[in-house]
């Protein structure tokens, strides 16, 4: 994989986005382990911190297929990938090269690209500034 340059892109932080069937019980999995809940507006995700400030998103199947389609849901159910803050969306997509963007998705300020590249699979983000 084409790293994508920090001076370039702003990479702020990543996170692991786990999706699943369901997101509650998958969350008990995180609790149980020593993460603490993120208050989340959405019941189809949920965030988990750990002491250390790590964290995983695990956000529902169903969520996935609605931004990203059913066949992306399908292929990633059950699975973790990276979700990869950034400052600069579209020059994180330069740094990238010829990786397609399955599909760009906006919600309130924030937009999301996810990548499909042969043996790898992530999701860019950033807020609107």
């Amino acid at each position: 994989m084409t790293s994508v340059q920090t001076e370039v892109a702003g990479a702020m932080r990543i996170s692991v986005v786990h999706v699943a069937d369901d997101v509650e019980r998958t969350g008990e999995l995180y609790r149980s382990l020593g993460f603490s809940a993120v208050p989340q507006d959405d019941s189809d995700c949920a965030g988990w911190l750990s002491d250390d400030g790590s964290g995983v998103i695990v956000t529902a199947t169903a969520m996935i297929a609605r931004t990203f389609g059913a066949d992306v849901a399908g292929e990633l159910s059950g699975k973790s990938i990276p979700y990869i803050y950034v400052l600069d969306l579209k020059a994180a997509r330069a740094g990238i090269g010829d990786a397609a963007a399955v599909c760009e998705y906006v919600y309130g300020n924030v937009t999301e690209i996810l990548i499909r590249m042969p043996g790898s699979t992530f999701i860019l983000a950033a807020t609107a500034r």
